[in-house]
């Protein structure tokens, strides 16, 4: 697994970028009203006015897999690896979607 880790300064830029892409799928989230992206990006720009202070406060995280893995790779088990990825790197009591894109 190799992961990469993106902050930046806009939900819509990320949501979009991450939700927009024609086989992505939405796993996971807490937090949101997933009914849109438009209602996702809304909710966590609601949330982000708690803190002004804070310039980058989109987190993106990419994970990759090897072709191999492919198989045990499931939604189920994606979105556990999301969750348990989470919590070790200490991302807690915050909104999050998880979404996942097959190439």
């Amino acid at each position: 697994m190799i992961g990469k880790i993106v902050t930046g300064k806009s939900f819509g830029g990320a949501v979009e970028y991450v939700l927009k892409k024609e086989k992505a799928r939405l796993l996971d989230s807490d937090g949101v009203d997933i009914s849109s992206i438009r209602s996702i990006i809304n909710d966590l720009n609601f949330q982000r006015k708690t803190r002004p202070e804070i310039a980058k406060v989109v987190g993106h995280i990419s994970l990759a897999f090897h072709k191999a893995d492919a198989p045990k790779l499931t939604d189920e088990f994606m979105t556990i690896l999301a969750q348990v990825y989470m919590e070790r790197m200490g991302i807690a009591d915050t909104q999050y979607i998880v979404a996942r894109d097959r190439k």
